[in-house]
């Protein structure tokens, strides 16, 4: 049942070194934007739009999630005098100047040099340093990054911010700046993968000596890609998308398309791919309930769906279909087949289905749907709960 990434993708394709004070930073995740799924049933429409290309190149990244060392310190030089008085060279014409190189062969004498950037990324009139390293594999997509350090430089002495940035529960595979749809300085975009069905990216804007996370790409069923998109091509980043396919979204392939406003990425947009109508009262009852529980109000093709399965006005009872229910639909689709209990009735174009579910041994829920045959669809008709049976 696991949708495989081929898959997801293919759904898409439609779609000085002395030093000083230490200023510590710390990565900042409490604004992190991954949204884990949460069940919803807004049922506010959303004006339909087609969800983007792929680009051709999006190189994704990772910040260290989790606490950084504490404040570093001046690191011992051990090359020799000329060696400090050269540049390290590596391929792709990355140069790292030698004043920056003892830090790195502190963290990591034998690692190669990825990455390296020299600008302004807090607009405060001093310039970071940003020095990626790490083993490179046989091709870009096989590189592992193993150092990320974050400098600024004075001039007449150099600060490091932090430690090593670079502990991550997915391997990082790039690092690179890119500039956000009308932001003056650039962020941190690093690419991660868990070498499965997860390819995603997590941005970082370094903000009050801390790299505070703009938006989280990863995937915590494990699957699903991630990509960050400039829609109006302008040369500046506007889009972010998840696509995702796993049981964290009942299977259906989907992809939640992010906006960059107002300095954060909103949610403007889901797109799903669904299969035909369902053909028995059972199907039709578990379809909606999962349909329920994913409408988030940004898909109008979810919409039009539900409005098929069921013309029972649930705005009247908010509460009629809870977490119980959501729970319910959970454990049925994804590991319990008779996690619902279904006694249904057909009488001609008409139908009763009483559904139960037990959370325990002792405890159980039901509810009554009345259904009715159209055009040779079911659709539900009333939606009624029976008391919690003990």
């Amino acid at each position: 049942m696991k949708l495989s990434l081929a898959l997801t993708l293919a759904f898409l394709a439609g779609c000085s070194t002395e030093k000083t004070e230490q200023p510590q930073v710390t990565l900042n995740t409490a604004a992190v934007h991954s949204p884990a799924f949460t069940p919803t049933a807004t049922g506010t429409n959303a004006a339909a739009s087609t969800a983007p290309d792929l680009p051709e190149e999006s190189s994704p990244v990772d910040m260290a999630s989790g606490s950084n060392a504490a404040a570093s310190h001046t690191p011992a030089d051990t090359s020799s005098e000329e060696e400090t008085k050269k540049e390290s060279t590596v391929q792709d014409g990355i140069i790292v100047p030698a004043r920056y190189m003892p830090y790195l062969k502190e963290q990591a004498p034998k690692a190669t040099e990825l990455f390296y950037a020299k600008e302004d990324l807090d607009l405060d009139g001093v310039d970071e340093v940003v020095i990626v390293a790490g083993t490179l594999g046989e091709d870009k997509d096989d590189t592992t990054v193993e150092v990320i350090l974050l400098l600024r430089d004075y001039g007449d002495r150099i600060v490091q911010l932090g430690g090593n940035q670079a502990n991550s529960l997915y391997r990082i595979q790039k690092i690179k700046l890119v500039h956000l749809q009308n932001m003056k300085q650039s962020v941190l975009y690093t690419a991660i993968t868990n070498d499965g069905e997860m390819e995603g990216f997590n941005l970082y804007e370094l903000k009050d000596n801390e790299l505070n996370m703009l938006f989280g790409g990863d995937s915590a069923s494990g699957s699903g890609v991630a990509v960050l998109e400039d829609q109006n091509k302008d040369g500046e980043y506007d889009t972010a998308i998840q696509m995702r396919g796993s049981y964290d979204v009942f299977y259906y392939p989907l992809s939640r398309i992010y906006s960059w406003r107002n300095h954060e990425f909103e949610l403007v947009r889901v797109k799903m791919d669904l299969p035909d109508y369902p053909e028995t009262v059972q199907q039709v009852i578990v379809e909606f309930l999962k349909l329920h529980y994913l409408d988030e109000g940004l898909s109008p093709e979810l919409d039009k769906r539900l409005a098929e399965l069921n013309r029972y006005d649930l705005s009247k009872e908010p509460d009629l279909l809870g977490d119980t229910w959501y729970e319910a639909t959970s454990s049925q689709w994804l590991y319990d087949d008779d996690a619902i209990t279904f006694h249904i009735q057909e009488d001609g174009d008409s139908a009763v289905a009483e559904a139960l579910y037990t959370v325990d041994t002792v405890t159980s829920y039901g509810h009554t749907f009345l259904l009715k045959r159209v055009n040779d669809r079911w659709s539900i008709t009333s939606i009624s709960q029976q008391k919690k049976l003990k």
